[in-house]
């Protein structure tokens, strides 16, 4: 007989780093409600589990604000969970490495968009047209997979997508964005931090623009700084002070003033 803890999907890069035998910690979690009760219901049953909620209940709506969903944050001293409540877990993903997913009680694994391929080919294709989700989420999911897996930001197959992306952050009032634009923010953090050659991923991150429109002032200190110092750093704050120290006092106002705001945010 099924219960509450069982009735899940596995679903973003969880289910590829499965596959290839990844160590994991993170785990993202989605189940098929958005029912007020059965969230309660869940996160009491976590802490009969021994989870600590991090974070009870987040609203992260979707697709432009057209499909509502709830995230919870647990964690023990062996996972972190990551648990989306959404009608329907199957439609997440913007990318082909992103949208595969996995039925915990089917024990079937969807791959829709060929994540597999993608991910030996060392391309990452949109599944969804960037009309369908916040530009910040496409760039978001985009940096992190391409720093994941060691895939080059900049080459060929990546250009079309590259161009139309960097037109729609141009065309959109990003910081007004909130809590996108904080996530924004994070991922670019995470995604430097996590890339196997730091110094190449900056360049490249550097080359597409797309940093100028998110977060100029980042941009600034990633061409000022000596980039053979990246792979010494091991945490955020060693970060970034090497990161304030190579920006002018005018860029340091407001370098500053966005991680003071970040720091509400778990993204080490």
């Amino acid at each position: 007989q099924k219960t509450e803890l069982q009735d899940f999907y596995f679903y973003w890069w969880w289910v590829l780093d499965l596959i290839l035998w990844k160590n994991i910690y993170d785990i993202d979690l989605a189940i098929q409600s958005t029912n007020q009760e059965k969230i309660e219901n869940l996160k009491k049953i976590l802490k009969t589990k021994w989870f600590s909620i991090l974070h009870p209940k987040r609203y992260y709506p979707i697709w432009n604000g057209k499909i509502e969903v709830y995230l919870v944050y647990a964690e023990n001293d062996k996972y972190f969970f990551d648990i989306a409540f959404i009608k329907n877990p199957k439609i997440f993903g913007l990318f082909n490495l992103d949208s595969i997913h996995c039925n915990f009680l089917e024990k079937k694994c969807i791959d829709r968009y060929w994540a597999i391929d993608g991910y030996t080919s060392k391309t990452i294709i949109p599944v969804k047209s960037l009309d369908w989700e916040n530009p910040l989420c496409f760039f978001s999911h985009f940096i992190r997979l391409c720093s994941k897996y060691n895939i080059p930001i900049v080459q060929k197959e990546h250009e079309k997508f590259i161009n139309q992306l960097t037109n729609k952050l141009n065309n959109i009032d990003i910081v007004s964005q909130e809590a996108l634009y904080w996530s924004a923010i994070s991922s670019i953090f995470k995604a430097i931090k996590q890339s196997k050659n730091q110094e190449k991923f900056c360049d490249e991150l550097l080359k597409t623009e797309m940093l100028k429109i998110v977060f100029p002032e980042l941009e600034v200190a990633l061409k000022n700084i000596d980039k053979h110092f990246l792979p010494n750093i091991k945490d955020r704050n060693t970060m970034i002070i090497l990161l304030n120290n190579s920006i002018s006092w005018e860029t340091k106002e407001w370098f500053e003033k966005k991680i003071k705001i970040l720091k509400q945010r778990s993204w080490e």
